[in-house]
């Protein structure tokens, strides 16, 4: 039995600075990206097929032991403890792709995130899955999770609008 690994990312002193080289390569099934809650990841990054379906990968905060169970439900008080992933742009900040042989992502749990656009301009949508048109069921992204998450668009902000903090199509 082996032990999952924790990928931390962070701007400087982690495994990682990179939040995509984290998804794409570092972190592997069961394993947990850990983002460090008082460094905002901003990007447009993305999410594919890793073989994690059976056995996720958690994208999570550094602060995580301080979120409330699993059954309640997070407020803005959290933001100072959660993990943040922002688009600089009316882009998604997180999108789902296919991998080079047409498989959808299946296995992410994402556990305490704080979403956010820090865009000037509207933000359709903080996480898109499905930006890439499905032509059949089997490339619908699947058993993804969102747990105590939050997707907001910050007052600090002078953005026009977000309409969706999650836009899924099926």
């Amino acid at each position: 039995m082996c032990n999952a690994a924790i990928i931390s990312v962070c701007n400087s002193g982690c495994t990682t600075s990179n939040l995509q080289t984290a998804f794409d390569t570092l972190a592997a099934c069961g394993d947990t990206i850990q983002i460090k809650s008082t460094d905002t990841q901003t990007g447009n990054y993305t999410i594919t097929y890793r073989g994690c379906a059976l056995n996720p990968i958690i994208v999570t905060s550094d602060q995580a032991a301080s979120f409330p169970s699993g059954v309640s439900r997070i407020t803005p008080s959290y933001l100072s403890v959660m993990a943040h992933i922002t688009t600089p742009n009316s882009s998604p900040a997180l999108v789902d792709v296919l991998d080079g042989m047409g498989r959808p992502p299946a296995g992410w749990n994402f556990i305490g995130v704080a979403f956010t656009s820090s865009s000037a301009g509207s933000t359709y949508a903080l996480v898109w899955f499905n930006n890439y048109l499905a032509t059949g069921s089997t490339q619908i992204s699947n058993n993804i999770t969102f747990d105590r998450c939050y997707f907001y668009r910050s007052s600090t902000y002078t953005g026009n609008d977000l309409q969706n903090g999650i836009h899924a199509d099926a």
